[in-house]
């Protein structure tokens, strides 16, 4: 905590290789994301490997914030920390 108030204090700019690799995985996860949303919007289950189970955590009550999926909200997520990185 003490390096932080330190890097706070002595106004630094952020490096640019660490915005850049941050955008590039948010895009990684919003390609996942949205492939899991399309899927959901499909009615497909996504296909698996390795295991047969997908379906079990796809269709089960906790794929699901108050009656939105979590796919959906995960691509909402990783669109805006793309867009504040920006």
């Amino acid at each position: 905590m003490k390096n932080l108030k330190l890097w706070l204090a002595s106004k630094q700019p952020i490096p640019n290789w660490f915005v850049i690799s941050f955008i590039i995985v948010a895009g990684i996860g919003l390609t996942d994301a949205a492939f899991l949303s399309l899927e959901h919007a499909r009615g497909v289950i996504p296909p698996c490997s390795g295991s047969n189970q997908c379906e079990i955590v796809t269709t089960s009550e906790y794929s699901k914030i108050l009656g939105i999926p979590v796919a959906y909200l995960g691509t909402l997520y990783y669109a805006f920390l793309i867009f504040l990185s920006v």
